[in-house]
């Protein structure tokens, strides 16, 4: 009885939070729901609601990525331990976003290197993108702004750089 009620007490404190938009508690929440209670019968509510706790939580590209890095392992995991669910909440889309985002953030950070004439600081970031998010957008746009960053580097870092144009 204890148990249940526990059990009962910890999912309507997550789901208070979650339905109030306290993301970051919720997925505290959610998380200690999960270890606290692994097989319980809201496992699979816990796990979904966590990850959505963990990706609307992620306010931009200008903000903390640790949320969505969390959101992206826990829908991994859940690629392997319940495909079909997986399959069912789009989990593929939602990590294609993930991955659009991180790039985005490494972007961003490139950008305000930019903005404070660090150009040797903004074209490693964007090497970054460009190295670890070919298929993003944020790649094409790295690409586009690329040659004007090279323009202000510093010959001996220019010739360190890799063929942006290949």
């Amino acid at each position: 009885m204890g148990r249940e009620l526990a059990e009962k007490a910890g999912l309507e404190l997550a789901d208070f939070y979650f339905n109030n938009r306290e993301l970051t508690l919720a997925a505290e929440a959610y998380d200690l729901f999960l270890q606290n209670y692994p097989k319980s019968q809201h496992v699979t509510k816990a796990q979904l609601r966590l990850i959505y706790s963990y990706i609307a939580a992620f306010k931009g590209p200008y903000y903390d990525l640790t949320g969505l890095l969390e959101a992206k392992t826990r829908l991994r995991s859940l690629q392997v331990t319940d495909p079909a669910l997986a399959q069912q909440i789009g989990a593929d889309a939602i990590l294609v976003r993930v991955y659009e985002s991180e790039a985005t953030k490494l972007l961003s950070t490139a950008d305000w290197y930019w903005q404070t004439n660090d150009a040797i600081s903004a074209e490693l970031f964007i090497r970054r993108v460009v190295k670890q998010y070919p298929d993003s957008v944020a790649c094409l746009d790295a690409l586009r702004v690329v040659p004007e960053v090279l323009a202000k580097l510093p010959a001996t870092i220019l010739r360190g750089t890799p063929d942006y144009k290949a």
